[in-house]
Order: structure tokens, then C-alpha cells, then sequence
């Protein structure tokens, strides 16, 4: 493969294109699922079922 895409043939290209698409699937899958994760964190914790860390006081 050449390193100039102007001078890549249409096979070249495609694979190019398929590779990208592949990795931008990639990253929007995990994306969703942090912002899932997240979502799903702060329902648990406003909803009251996970109460909140607690620091002994030093006194």
C-alpha cells in the first residue's frame, strides 16, 4: 500500500474504508457502554440504594 492515498487503487481504498469503519464501530461501542455505565451509576446512587462513602472524623 502506498502511503499517498491520492495514488491508492479502488482495492486499496476500500480497505482503507472498511479498516475505518471497523475501528469507528469499535469506538462508538464503547462510548455506549461508558455512557451506560454512568447512566446506570447515577440512577443507583439518586435512587438511594448506595449510599454515599462516609469519612471518619478525626476528633
Amino acid at each position: 500500500m502506498n502511503i499517498d492515498p491520492a495514488n491508492w487503487t479502488a482495492d486499496e481504498r476500500a480497505a482503507f474504508m472498511a479498516r475505518r469503519a471497523s475501528r469507528n464501530r469499535a469506538i462508538g461501542i464503547l462510548l455506549f457502554a461508558m455512557v451506560a455505565l454512568f447512566f446506570g451509576i447515577t440512577v443507583v446512587r439518586m435512587s438511594g440504594q448506595v449510599s454515599a462513602p462516609t469519612t471518619a472524623a478525626a476528633s
